[in-house]
C-alpha cells in the first residue's frame, strides 16, 4: 500500500507544479475536475446521471433534465420560454429544444447518450444520426448549447471526462476493424492523441473500453477478445483457452500501461468493473462462464494494480462500488441473471466492518449507479409516465437487511409525438 513518504512526494510535486500550468492533482478525488466514478453504470456503461454545482442531471428518453438540490424540482435543461420541451408533440419543434439530445432525423427512438459534468458544463455525446456522433455541451442553466468535437464515422463505446480531457473508446471500419483509446483535451486548442491501440497481429478484440473510468492519475478500461491470430482455429471446445477479458490502468503522467489482476489469479477470470475507495482500487474477480454458484474475492490495490490484497471472500456475481463514504457490495450479476430474487447491498465502513445491509425493489434491467452520499436514483417507466425514484442513504446503519424505501421525486407524462 502507499507509504507515508510517497504521500509527501505527491505534496511536494504539487507545490512545484503550482504556477507553471495545471497543478498535478495527485491520486485523490477532486470534486469539479475529476470523473464522477460514483455514477459509473453497470448496464449500458454510459452515464445517465451526473452531479453539478447546485443539483443533479439526468438523461432519460432523449432529454436532459436538471434537479435543483434546494427545490427538488426536475425540469428539462432548456432556458427557452417559447419551448414545450418534452411536452412538445410536433417532432420538428421537439428537436429544437436545448434539452433534446436524440436523433435529428425525425426519429424519437431513444439514442445512446451519456452525460458528464465538468467545469460548469454538462457534456454529452449525442448521435445526431444513428451512425454519427459528436461531443456537445450546455451550461448548467440550460443556455449556450454548442458542439465541441465531431467524431466523424467512428463508433464510440465507453467514455469519461477527467481533469480537462475526454477519454473514449472508438471503433472504426476501413479494410478492417480498428479499436483505439483516445484522449481529447477540452481546453484551448483541441488536441487528439491515441493512448492505446491493441496489437492486431496477435489478438482479435471484440470490445475495447466499454468499461472506462478514471481516478487520480489513472484511466481504467477493459479489453475483451481472443488471443492468437487468424491462423488459429478457435472452436467452442477451446474458446476458453483463447478468450480474455482484461482491465488496464493507464498512467496519465508517464504513459505506462499496467494490467489489473488479482494475486495468484485463476485462468479465465475477469474483473467486471473496478471502483475506488480510500484512494485505492477495489475490484471483484469473477470466473468466465460462472453460474454464480461459486465464490469470488474482493481485493484492494494501489491505483496501478500493485500490492493487491484480499479484503474478503464473497459469492460469485457480485459488484463493488463506493460513494466516497462507504464501500458497497451488491449482487447485480446474480439479480440481473435471475439467480437472486432481490437486489441486495452490503455496506462496509473504514475498517471493513459491516455497517449495514439493505434491499431495494426495482426492475432487473434498470441501471442504478451507487450515487453520492445522498442516495441512489433510477428512472422507472410505465406505459404513460416515467418516474425518478430515489433511495435515501440517511438511514444506513439502522436498516438491518430490510427493504430501503424508494421515494418518487417526480413523475412526468410520456407524450406521443406526431
Amino acid at each position: 500500500m502507499r507509504k507515508g513518504i510517497q504521500a509527501i512526494g505527491v505534496i511536494a510535486l504539487t507545490l512545484i507544479m503550482t504556477g507553471c500550468g495545471q497543478a498535478n492533482l495527485g491520486n485523490s478525488y477532486n470534486e469539479g475536475t475529476d470523473h464522477q466514478y460514483m455514477y459509473d453504470e453497470r448496464i449500458g456503461f454510459l452515464h445517465k446521471q451526473a452531479k453539478g454545482e447546485n443539483g443533479y442531471f439526468f438523461y432519460h428518453d432523449n432529454f436532459l433534465y436538471y434537479r435543483d438540490s434546494m427545490t427538488e424540482e426536475l425540469i428539462p435543461l432548456c432556458n427557452r420560454v417559447d419551448c414545450l420541451h418534452d411536452e412538445e408533440t410536433d417532432m420538428d419543434r421537439r428537436v429544437t429544444c436545448n434539452a433534446y439530445v436524440g436523433y435529428e432525423t425525425g426519429s424519437d427512438y431513444p439514442a445512446d447518450v451519456g452525460i458528464s459534468y465538468y467545469d460548469g458544463y454538462l457534456y454529452f455525446i449525442a448521435e445526431d444520426t444513428p451512425s454519427h456522433s459528436c461531443l456537445q455541451r450546455i451550461k448548467e442553466d440550460g443556455t449556450n448549447r454548442e458542439k465541441v468535437y465531431d467524431f466523424g464515422d467512428a463508433v464510440l463505446y465507453g467514455w469519461c471526462i477527467h481533469r480537462g480531457a475526454l477519454y473514449y473508446s472508438e471503433q472504426t471500419y476501413t479494410t478492417e476493424e480498428i479499436f483505439k483509446i483516445n484522449k481529447l483535451t477540452l481546453s484551448g486548442k483541441k488536441k487528439l492523441e491515441t493512448i492505446y491501440e491493441p496489437d492486431r497481429d496477435n489478438v482479435t478484440v471484440y470490445s475495447l473500453g466499454a468499461r472506462i473510468t478514471a481516478y487520480g492519475d489513472y484511466v481504467f478500461f477493459s479489453s475483451v477478445g481472443t488471443k492468437g491470430n487468424s491462423q488459429d482455429e478457435i472452436t467452442q471446445e477451446n474458446y476458453a483457452d483463447y478468450a480474455f477479458d482484461l482491465t488496464y490502468a493507464y498512467n496519465l503522467e508517464n504513459g505506462e500501461l499496467s494490467e489489473i489482476k488479482a494475486p495468484d489469479t485463476q485462468k479465465n477470470t475477469y474483473l467486471g468493473q473496478v471502483s475506488f475507495w480510500k484512494d485505492h482500487l477495489v475490484f471483484v474477480e469473477n470466473i468466465w462462464g460462472e453460474d454464480w454458484t461459486g465464490k469470488s474475492n474482493l481485493y484492494i490495490a494501489d491505483l496501478d494494480g500493485q500490492n493487491a490484497e484480499k479484503l474478503l471472500e464473497t459469492e460469485g456475481g457480485m459488484y463493488v462500488d463506493s460513494d466516497g463514504t462507504y464501500l458497497y457490495l451488491n449482487n447485480e450479476g446474480r439479480y440481473s441473471s435471475g439467480v437472486d430474487e432481490a437486489q441486495r447491498y452490503w455496506v462496509y465502513g473504514d475498517n471493513m466492518e459491516l455497517v449495514d445491509s439493505f434491499q431495494v425493489s426495482r426492475p432487473r434491467f434498470n441501471s442504478m449507479p451507487i450515487g453520492d452520499e445522498n442516495g441512489l436514483c433510477y428512472c422507472a417507466d410505465d406505459e404513460n409516465v416515467w418516474r425518478l425514484i430515489q433511495f435515501d442513504k440517511s438511514d444506513i446503519g439502522t436498516i438491518n437487511g430490510e427493504e430501503l424505501s424508494g421515494k418518487v421525486l417526480t413523475e412526468r407524462k410520456k407524450i406521443a409525438v406526431e
